[in-house]
């Protein structure tokens, strides 16, 4: 039983049991492939560990706030996710977070996934909203896939190419966003993002879904109101004139070209 991908990965923290059992009663009513990738505990990395990865001193220059050490162990998860997808040459698998609900049956949706060519880009299947301008559309089925200029926040669900799996590991090396905000910035990384609508994921209700990174993020931020205020000012200037750039940026491909399973 499969949902048409080589692998599907649940990243999750070898702690976090409830969600682990969760994700597991979730996604095993649809596919048995799939397997859990233990997440990096934030918590437990060195002064070392996160210098090798995280770039403070770029996240003082262009950052809203620091990063908490939960969100550098999240972010170097999904790193581990993409080294993962390009060292078993899977041309595209399907990431999700252990907090993530299917929102409806997702057979229907992944059977329409598997007849493009998704080896160089992501599409997010967790948000219920798009904004701004729609530079490429994609109808698959009953099903539609946008690219737009700004990309919403999460990475609770994606599916992501070979290729584009590459790209990321070139282009974030080194970080000083959280991941999800680090894929908005388009022009930086060069992989093109769509969003699947209606939304296939969402983030987990109810109190086992409280994250560590929420009060980390909000633990992180300056208490000093202006400073915090300089920041989210200069770094809206600068996403703004990022944006302004990507206007120049290649159109996203055609997710039509070829078929996925003569591929395979």
């Amino acid at each position: 039983m499969s949902l048409g991908f080589p692998t599907t990965y649940i990243i999750n923290l070898e702690r976090a049991e409830d969600k682990r059992a969760h994700a597991e009663q979730n996604i095993s009513k649809y596919t048995d492939r799939y397997e859990f990738f233990n997440a990096v505990d934030g918590r437990a990395l060195n002064v070392a560990q996160i210098g090798q990865y995280y770039d403070a001193a770029l996240n003082q220059k262009l950052g809203k706030r620091p990063l908490s050490k939960p969100e550098i162990g999240c972010y170097l998860s999904h790193i581990g996710v993409w080294t993962e997808i390009v060292a078993r040459q899977d041309e595209t698998a399907l990431i999700l977070e252990d907090d993530f609900d299917f929102q409806f049956d997702p057979r229907e949706f992944f059977d329409e996934m598997n007849k493009l060519d998704l080896r160089r880009v992501i599409v997010k299947i967790d948000a219920s909203r798009t904004r701004g301008v729609v530079r490429s559309r994609c109808e698959a089925g009953k099903f539609c896939l946008v690219a737009n200029d700004i990309i919403g926040p999460r990475t609770t669900g994606y599916i992501l190419g070979r290729d584009a799996a590459i790209s990321l590991l070139v282009s974030n090396s080194r970080f000083f966003r959280p991941i999800d905000n680090d894929l908005k910035h388009l022009w930086e990384h060069t992989v093109p993002i769509f969003t699947a609508l209606p939304a296939m994921v969402a983030e987990m209700k109810g109190a086992a879904s409280v994250s560590a990174l929420a009060h980390d993020r909000s633990m992180a931020k300056p208490a000093d109101i202006l400073a915090r205020f300089v920041r989210n000012l200069r770094y809206q200037i600068n996403f703004r004139r990022g944006r302004a750039r990507n206007k120049l940026y290649q159109r996203p491909p055609d997710l039509t070209q070829g078929d996925s399973h003569e591929r395979r």
